[in-house]
């Protein structure tokens, strides 16, 4: 039988206690407690986060924020102005919308944001955040709510939704100061996922009026088909860019916890979401760290996504 020397080229240490910085790979037998460890990268998954202060769902979120840096806007019930910053570890609450709204469209950062329509009642309003305050900023040119939103607080993108009791194939994009209408999907729908940038964005999922499993992405200019996700889904978080991103939560009709992601061309189902929850947002800019806030039941609740993260294993027999 070959021996670990023979393998690795090195002996494993004997230690008393843990190393404080250990590697990738690295393997020690802890004479304290008589296990062997090693340092590993763990399975990807979802944990617990710091709750909100004020739980609700169908809020904004700063979708281009990373996950350790996340803000998060409105929502209801109650129909609220409330506006949270996460830093990582703790929600704090900082200055409030100017109107109360839910099922708006966010983008931007947490320093740099923009809140554009939503309701109730439906509304084409738009703030913008300056990482102290919002301040009234040119109004969408069409009145909806429910739709998604990606880009930066000065290139961001608006898509879909809903005026009344129709949902909308419109696109409008963002230069910090204005907005001008792009291209219009290909297929109609508000409640929809999706991640990226004004220029190449991805929309997934959606309430076409069903639950849909639709895809499509853009280019700036216009929309095309994409494969399609694997489970049809309306209300779900989203986070990444157009070639690396990921879809969870949602529901048809009950609230789902599944998670998947999109390497570009086609999607592939991960670790679910601890709780099923739908009307969440999402933040993050990669598969391998992202933030899941708020949402319908679970309220106040957050979610933590780790692709992969490194992690001391204890070797146990098999």
């Amino acid at each position: 039988m070959a021996e670990y020397i023979g393998i690795k080229g090195s002996t494993f240490q004997t230690l008393a206690s843990d190393p404080p910085a250990p590697i990738e790979g690295q393997v020690w037998y802890n004479s304290t407690s008589t296990v062997l460890k090693g340092y590993a990268a763990s399975t990807a998954a979802w944990a617990a986060g710091e709750n909100l202060n004020e739980g609700r769902g169908t809020a904004g979120a700063a979708s281009n924020a990373p996950a350790s840096a996340a803000l998060y806007f409105g929502g209801e019930p109650p129909m609220t102005t409330a506006t949270e910053s996460y830093n990582g570890s703790t929600w704090t609450e900082v200055n409030d919308l100017n109107t109360a709204r839910y099922g708006m469209a966010g983008f931007g950062t947490q320093t740099a944001a923009v809140s554009a329509g939503g309701g109730n009642p439906d509304q084409a309003s738009v703030e913008t955040w300056d990482g102290t305050s919002w301040t009234a900023a040119t109004a969408l040119p069409g009145i909806k709510s429910n739709s998604n939103g990606v880009g930066i607080s000065t290139a961001g993108l608006v898509y879909g939704g809903i005026i009344g009791t129709t949902l909308q194939a419109s696109t409008a994009s963002w230069n910090g100061s204005a907005w001008t209408v792009g291209g219009s999907m290909n297929t109609s729908g508000d409640k929809r996922g999706g991640f990226g940038l004004n220029t190449a964005a991805i929309c997934a999922g959606g309430e076409t009026p069903s639950p849909t499993v639709n895809v499509e992405s853009y280019d700036g200019t216009s929309w095309s088909e994409e494969n399609n996700i694997l489970t049809s889904s309306s209300g779900q978080g989203s986070s990444g860019i157009q070639t690396q991103g990921m879809i969870y939560g949602g529901y048809p009709p009950s609230t789902l916890a599944v998670t998947e992601t999109w390497n570009g061309t086609s999607w592939t189902e991960v670790a679910d979401l601890a709780t099923g929850r739908s009307s969440l947002r999402g933040c993050g800019t990669t598969t391998t760290a992202a933030l899941a806030i708020g949402g319908e039941p679970s309220g106040s609740s957050v979610e933590e996504w780790a692709d992969p993260f490194l992690a001391v294993k204890t070797f146990t027999a098999t």
